[in-house]
């Protein structure tokens, strides 16, 4: 797809968000895809980048629970027991969350519990709720048991955060902005082809990795039609792969900006802009 658009790419192994985004900023990469809430605390400090796609409209963090202790609406929180580590998606919303939904905090128990021994802790029963990303942790917990793990996710009960996106230097949108729509098209056009063929883009993704080549097919695959399912939120839903809505990022730059993740609400045109998405 980057070749139908002449562009000779270099796919490199990204280390996490917090490395890539000071990568693009001082353009020793040109593009990145990467958490755009890490994106978005980098802008709000001046950093000269800029969504040109959001690929994860829908947060992909959930409550995973068993459905002996079930939790379907976030009152039923309280009289459980969550592994709440701090800095992850849902212990970043979770004083929010409970004060919306009218949660009694005194009645759930939280504990920090290292990301090695959660999976464990759950499935044995120490905790009930284990906060996770649906398309990458629950494929592989629900293999570990026979008994059946449901989701409840934030998103739906009105905490959606854009998630993931594709970003560039400043510099690259003013300078040539047709790399840029080249880039964007040949990147929506393989999420496209992955919606219609899910078995070969879990194939592209053994050849580029040896680790996750070694993990069992059905959960790869699980992982990549999961994945799939998040591109958009309820204000995307419609409009073509990639777009983004000011209602969601409005959301996610407010929630920042309450909780303290930021200290500048930056405005949302510093933040992303639609204008290299294609048509559909």
């Amino acid at each position: 797809f980057f070749a139908e658009q002449n562009i000779d790419v270099e796919i490199l192994e990204g280390k996490g968000s917090g490395d890539v985004v000071p990568l693009i900023a001082q353009k020793e990469d040109d593009f990145g895809y990467l958490n755009l809430t890490t994106v978005s605390i980098g802008i709000s400090k001046g950093m000269p980048i800029k969504v040109v796609a959001g690929l994860m409209g829908k947060h992909p963090s959930g409550l995973a629970y068993f459905a002996d202790k079930p939790l379907n609406e976030p009152k039923d929180l309280e009289g459980k027991v969550v592994a709440l580590a701090p800095g992850e998606a849902f212990a970043v919303i979770y004083p929010a969350f409970a004060e919306k939904w009218g949660i009694d905090t005194n009645l759930v128990t939280t504990v920090n519990l290292d990301t090695s021994v959660k999976n464990q802790a759950f499935l044995e029963g120490d905790i009930d709720i284990l906060p996770l990303y649906i398309n990458n942790e629950l494929p592989l917990i629900r293999t570990m048991t026979d008994k059946e793990i449901n989701v409840l996710m934030p998103a739906d009960y009105g905490f959606n955060t854009i998630a993931n996106g594709i970003i560039t230097h400043q510099d690259t949108i003013d300078n040539n902005p047709d790399l840029v729509r080249r880039f964007v098209a040949a990147v929506i056009k393989g999420y496209q082809y992955t919606l219609e063929h899910p078995e070969e883009a879990l194939e592209a993704i053994k050849l580029r990795s040896t680790e996750l080549a070694g993990q069992p097919q059905e959960v790869l695959l699980e992982q990549v039609k999961l994945t799939m399912t998040l591109i958009h939120s309820e204000a995307t839903e419609g409009k073509p792969i990639g777009w983004m809505a000011d209602e969601d990022w409005n959301r996610t730059l407010d929630l920042l900006f309450e909780t303290g993740g930021i200290e500048t609400r930056p405005a949302n045109e510093d933040v992303f802009t639609n204008e290299f998405i294609p048509a559909e």
